[in-house]
């Protein structure tokens, strides 16, 4: 599943490291991650230990525990028709941007329930920043975190994942084709054009990009099939505290003056609205 970045040969685990056949070795840490990142690859760092942080307070009150299920009942549905054809175990999963590891920490948990020890998940989180790795490693075991970079060549065998997640993440069109197998289901979240409307009225926040979804279809248009998009609209109602975490867990809290931040108070208990796209495509044989 997992191949050496230096060489792409398989890697498989050895004490406390995953080694390949020409004696690369790259060391587990105590957290459980592997770094599969090159040392010469340097500049992109992803979210920092501040947004991580935000990210995992305001995910854990539930505010997008709504998109979680609508992923998972997706995935679900998927796996059930691929097991009898997959040429591949069907259970192998990558989210590609993983973060914290909210989203591939609840698939994992919807699959694992009930199954077999033999026939468990084997299910994996990708992220460019160490920090998000060692979070994510801690609070969810059962998954296997990998720091590697998305815009670069992923340190995964060709045809190996049954289903990948790209969820508010950057994405590799060329990459995923690859690592996703025949029938193979991916899954891109984005916000919906409403998402958040109600504090993008009141504080300078970044913008979505107009036409996204077209954008990405375009994007996947060669080796995907593109499959009716899942949008979700649900309010929220969000005390201070959460709303100061949904903003520092974004890019748009690097732009925000103090005096935005100083009015969080005035915003809250207000119904927000959360607005997402599933956009599904399927790997073309």
């Amino acid at each position: 599943m997992l191949v050496c970045p230096l060489c792409e040969l398989p890697l498989a685990q050895a004490d406390h490291a995953l080694r390949c056949e020409r004696g690369h070795s790259f060391d587990l840490a105590r957290e459980g991650y592997v770094n599969l990142l090159p040392p010469t690859r340097t500049g992109e760092t992803g979210d920092t230990r501040e947004m991580l942080r935000a990210r995992r307070a305001f995910l854990a009150r539930g505010c997008y525990a709504p998109l979680a299920d609508a992923l998972n009942a997706l995935a679900l549905a998927h796996l059930a028709t691929y097991v009898a054809a997959a040429p591949i175990s069907p259970h192998t999963i990558l989210d590609a941007g993983c973060g914290e590891g909210y989203y591939i920490g609840r698939l994992y948990d919807a699959l694992a329930t009930g199954l077999p020890v033999a026939a468990q998940p084997h299910c994996y989180g990708l992220d460019v920043a160490r920090d998000a790795a060692r979070l994510a490693a801690k609070r969810y075991p059962g998954v296997r975190f990998v720091v590697a970079n998305t815009h670069t060549r992923l340190p995964f065998a060709t045809a190996s994942l049954a289903v990948l997640l790209n969820i508010f993440a950057p994405r590799n069109p060329t990459e995923f084709a690859r690592i996703l197998a025949p029938g193979g289901l991916l899954l891109i979240a984005i916000p919906g054009p409403a998402h958040l409307a109600e504090l993008r009225a009141a504080l300078p926040l970044l913008g979505i990009e107009n036409n996204k979804r077209e954008h990405i279809a375009a994007q996947f248009t060669d080796a995907f099939t593109a499959l009716a998009p899942h949008p979700l609209t649900y309010p929220m109602t969000l005390d201070a505290p959460a709303i100061h975490d949904l903003l520092a867990m974004t890019p748009s809290a690097r732009h925000l003056p103090a005096d935005a931040w100083a009015s969080l108070a005035v915003l809250a208990h207000k119904e927000v609205t959360a607005s997402f796209q599933i956009l599904p495509f399927t790997r073309r044989d």
